[in-house]
């Protein structure tokens, strides 16, 4: 999976990373800091309530949303 770079905001309480690489793994997302190679956290899709990747066309994803 690759790594794109991003904000991921989780809960509890309401907190995020900014300006980090973000993999998405099985059970959640890695959070990488930028240019490194080894993950210092990570985050269970359940803690998750949003992600935006940094891109051209401003891609947002909500965790939130049941479907």
């Amino acid at each position: 999976m690759s790594k794109r770079i991003g904000k991921i905001v989780y809960r509890p309480p309401e907190r995020c990373y900014a300006n980090v690489e973000i993999e998405e793994t099985p059970h959640g997302y890695k959070i990488f800091r930028v240019g490194h190679r080894e993950a210092f956290t990570v985050i269970p899709f359940s803690a998750v309530s949003q992600i935006e990747f940094k891109s051209d066309d401003k891609q947002r994803h909500n965790r939130g949303d049941k479907q």
